[in-house]
């Protein structure tokens, strides 16, 4: 399916653009394969018109995540700017929270198999300080000795 294409509506950035001047009369529906699970999709030439018209996205950008897969990083980014938030509000206690610890690493390190770069260097703070946090899941006692704290070397 193709739509006409209003060049006026583009973004500034793309009325720069060689497409500006020279490119086509409509947008055409372009196939692509999902970068996360690769199925095939289509960026529809109204969703086109849509990004490049409407929300005024730079004319070269293309799709390269499917709906689902748009959606579920949309929904991790959201996650991140969650704990985020409230890293930013309550740092002295979460530097020693192994679960929130954990949990945020996961989602940083969820990002890199959408195509994503995020969070790169707060990851590794993360890990560095999850790795000096004991593991409440892990059962400190001596052999022999029930009940009995010990150290455990990691």
């Amino acid at each position: 399916m193709s739509s006409n294409i209003e060049r006026e509506k583009w973004s500034e950035a793309s009325k720069r653009s060689y497409a500006y001047h020279y490119g086509r009369a409509a947008y055409e529906d372009i196939t692509y394969t999902c970068r996360k699970c690769s199925i095939q999709a289509v960026f529809t030439g109204e969703e086109q018109k849509n990004s490049y018209e409407v929300k005024k996205n730079y004319i070269w950008q293309r799709r390269t995540l499917c709906s689902l897969c748009n959606a579920d990083l949309h929904k991790l980014k959201a996650k991140n700017v969650a704990l985020q938030e409230r890293w930013t509000k309550e740092k002295a206690a979460l530097q020693k929270d192994a679960v929130f610890l954990t949990e945020w690493l996961a989602v940083l390190n969820e990002f890199p198999s959408y195509g994503a770069r995020v969070g790169g260097a707060m990851a590794k703070k993360l890990g560095e300080l999850k790795a000096r946090v004991p593991n409440p899941s892990i059962e400190r006692t001596c052999p022999g000795k029930p009940g009995h704290a010990s150290h455990v070397k990691r």
